[in-house]
């Protein structure tokens, strides 16, 4: 049985929300108008359970940010764990470099405006845990001796 959990604080929303912004607006000084970003803070851990043993407890603090760019019909995508200023003007860059040298493919690019989402629902699955790992340890545990998960 395995237990996460996973909270950020809107402040570091906020800034990678910032981050983001910065890329489109280094991406519209270098010519590129039409691009995806994709940006992710996980914090938490991890805890498996197995026939009532811990056999892993890892803390996880990742940080990410993806990017795709549309030059005409050609594309490049690249990332970045490092979030700073350098870093993301690297992954642009790398960004537009590999876009420059792939092949044109009629399919590339975005959806036009109409076709996009711009309002999205709450789908309501945002639900942190605040527990110690001695909590979720024992949490796993009891999860795993529940009836309806006993296969064995």
């Amino acid at each position: 049985w395995t237990t996460y959990l996973f909270k950020i604080t809107s402040q570091e929303a906020a800034n990678l929300q910032q981050k983001v912004s910065e890329l489109c607006e280094q991406a519209q000084k270098k010519g590129i108008y039409h691009l995806e970003v994709s940006a992710t803070i996980q914090r938490g851990y991890r805890v498996d359970v197995r026939l009532g043993h811990v056999e892993q407890l890892e803390y996880t603090n990742d940080k990410a940010l993806n990017i795709t760019v549309y030059d005409g019909r050609r594309k490049g995508s690249a990332s970045s764990t490092d979030l700073s200023t350098t870093a993301l003007t690297e992954a642009i860059d790398k960004a537009c470099r590999i876009a420059r040298f792939t092949g044109e493919d009629s399919c590339h690019g975005l959806a036009e405006k109409e076709y996009l989402a711009f309002n999205y629902p709450d789908c309501d699955l945002y639900y942190p845990w605040d527990l110690s790992p001695s909590q979720a340890i024992e949490t796993a545990k009891q999860a795993e001796e529940a009836p309806e998960f006993r296969i064995f």
